[in-house]
């Protein structure tokens, strides 16, 4: 029998396959020109939870099983397109570190590096959140930190005891 189960997949990811499928995208689709998605009048235009994010990831995910590159690139990019919280971003994060391999930069390295670049000022949002995360999946700290290689010398001070005590002084 020819025939594909997708009894662990999340309905919605489904939904967009099939439609992408017959159209080549799926709802909500890129605005043209813009970096903005269609409006959904049942979402709100901040993501708060991370669900609009997880839309596509999950899309992302389902189509990295079916060996779909067209379909991934497409959820990749409408990814960027979502306005979203540092706890929505955190449970996008959490899904994303879950679900695909470590080797995956196309979706990962965005991940890291959004949490690089903003952390100072999203942890006040997030901070619990944000710590629970570099602990269940070391791996997103590590990437976090090797985006900014000098932050390596920041942890290892901290560690150490404070910048006095790495240059042989007392604090």
């Amino acid at each position: 029998e020819r025939r594909i189960d997708l009894v662990d997949e999340d309905l919605d990811a489904v939904g967009c396959f099939l439609e992408f499928l017959y159209t080549g995208d799926y709802f909500p689709r890129k605005v043209t020109g813009t970096r903005d998605l269609e409006r959904d009048p049942a979402t709100p235009a901040v993501d708060e939870t991370g669900d609009q994010l997880l839309k596509h990831a999950r899309v992302y995910t389902l189509a990295e099983t079916l060996n779909l590159p067209g379909l991934k690139r497409l959820a990749s990019s409408k990814i960027h397109c979502v306005n979203s919280t540092a706890k929505g971003e955190i449970a996008y994060a959490r899904y994303v570190y879950a679900h695909t391999h470590k080797d995956d930069t196309t979706i990962r390295a965005p991940v890291a590096n959004f949490w690089a670049t903003r952390s100072h000022t999203l942890r006040a949002e997030a901070e619990d959140e944000f710590r629970s995360m570099c602990l269940e999946f070391p791996q997103f700290g590590y990437d976090v930190l090797s985006e900014f290689p000098f932050l390596w010398f920041w942890v290892w001070i901290g560690a150490n005891g404070g910048y006095s005590s790495c240059l042989g002084r007392e604090a």
